[in-house]
């Protein structure tokens, strides 16, 4: 049913429970992922639980993006300084794009 109401991509969520970042995730996660690939010709983006370049990285084989969304409003709020909240989510940004 989500095949045929997508027009865009599918958004897998990779945890059960709540969103957050996290420094690794399940072994579960890669499982779900492959088959979710394998019934789907829309590219495969995976949130929840993607927080720096490692947990981007061991998904990375089995989808076709990561959104990253708790990590960056993490860095956002560690820099109350406009310029140095930029700066911060690039990095992280940057990192986890050379990871994937």
């Amino acid at each position: 049913m989500i095949e045929r109401q997508t027009t865009a991509f599918i958004y897998a969520v990779s945890l059960t429970g709540v969103t957050g970042a996290r420094d690794s995730l399940p072994d579960e996660t890669k499982i779900f992922l492959q088959n979710l690939r394998e019934s789907t010709d829309h590219p495969v983006l995976v949130g929840f639980g993607i927080s720096n370049a490692a947990t981007a990285r061991s998904v990375a084989p089995y989808c076709d993006g990561v959104i990253v969304g708790s990590a960056v409003i993490r860095e956002i709020a560690k820099n109350p300084d406009p310029q140095a909240a930029r700066d911060a989510v690039g990095r992280l940004v940057k990192q986890i794009k050379h990871a994937i």
